[in-house]
């Protein structure tokens, strides 16, 4: 058997599962290479003797379909409710197929529309504290010091890294401020998801709200594997225009989408400040 990518056998794992939402529809009961003469005679199907109760009962099934020489065979997306159909809905099927779990409360803050997809990646990860952050990895046996690479004072935790670091704090108050929001600091992730969920008096701040958090947070997890695999260190006084120019361009891009227009001037009232 030649050799497939590891993407390919990945998907011939689900073999099984994919056979759940096939159906045929029986025509003249063929395969591609059969012939009349091979499935079936004038008096009916061509079958040996049942020897179980269950082989006896997919033969009196098949003996009542009818069959139509002139029809091939068709295959059917096959569905838990309702009937076969010939057109696939990936949307429907994924929702039967992915583990189901408990909502979070935080998804909407997370997966929006509008946002940008690494940055949602690396926030969903952070709330389920599943970043390989280092006091993670000094649990596990990988490595034994856990000093945070950008204040190089603390252990770096999840919240240390993201929140409490004097450098995530500077970036932090820097964007805040931009977006004339006061800012005293969060003590902890609940209350930092807490600050994402609140409403905000002008519904283009929310949107924009949101972006800024999640740049921020993808901003720091950058500059902190930057420092650990290049050994490049950016100043967060340096990391303030990076930071600003993808807000502006993650503005400019969604300017025509109605919930986003006017949230570049938001972004650009606190330019002087």
């Amino acid at each position: 058997m030649p050799q497939g990518s590891s993407m390919w056998k990945q998907l011939l794992k689900l073999r099984s599962t994919a056979k759940t939402f096939l159906s045929c529809k029986v025509g003249n009961g063929l395969l591609l290479d059969s012939t009349v003469a091979k499935a079936r005679t004038s008096d009916g199907w061509i079958f040996r003797g049942a020897r179980s109760n269950e082989t006896e009962l997919l033969l009196r099934h098949l003996a009542e379909i009818e069959i139509n020489e002139d029809v091939k065979d068709t295959y059917l997306w096959a569905r838990p409710h309702g009937d076969p159909r010939n057109q696939f809905n990936f949307a429907e099927t994924w929702k039967l197929v992915k583990t189901h779990s408990q909502e979070v409360t935080w998804h909407h803050q997370v997966w929006f529309s509008g946002s940008i997809p690494k940055h949602s990646f690396i926030l969903w990860l952070s709330c389920l504290d599943r970043l390989p952050t280092l006091s993670r990895l000094r649990k596990w046996g990988i490595l034994e010091d856990d000093t945070c690479y950008l204040c190089e004072i603390y252990f770096e935790t999840r919240d240390h890294l993201f929140l409490t670091c004097p450098y995530s704090y500077d970036l932090w108050r820097w964007g805040l401020e931009k977006l004339q929001i006061p800012f005293a600091g969060f003590n902890n992730w609940d209350r930092f998801l807490m600050w994402l969920k609140a409403t905000s008096n002008d519904p283009k701040m929310a949107p924009l709200k949101l972006l800024l958090a999640q740049a921020v947070i993808y901003s720091l997890w950058h500059e902190r594997n930057a420092r650990i695999y290049t050994g490049i260190r950016t100043p967060v006084e340096a990391l303030f225009p990076i930071l600003d120019r993808r807000i502006r361009n993650t503005c400019l891009a969604r300017k025509d989408i109605p919930k986003f227009q006017g949230m570049l001037n938001l972004w650009f009232r606190g330019l002087f400040l």
